[in-house]
């Protein structure tokens, strides 16, 4: 049996208008990824992406689309 938690993320994939994608890099990582985060636990998916997206970027998203 597997004893590894799992993580629910929320992740965001952000496409300017001339189709480049946004990606971050974590504090002390060396990859690329998707912007986003861990949701807690009182949080829905779209709430956890709000919040991670105003951490990360400095601003909340205007709009999130499925």
């Amino acid at each position: 049996m597997n004893d590894t938690p799992i993580l629910h993320i929320a992740a965001a994939l952000i496409e300017d208008a001339e189709g480049r994608l946004l990606l971050v890099r974590k504090r002390g990582t060396e990859a690329f990824m998707q912007a986003g985060g861990k949701i807690e636990p009182d949080e829905s998916p779209d709430e956890a992406l709000a919040r991670e997206l105003e951490e990360e970027l400095g601003q909340p998203p205007t709009r999130l689309e499925p």
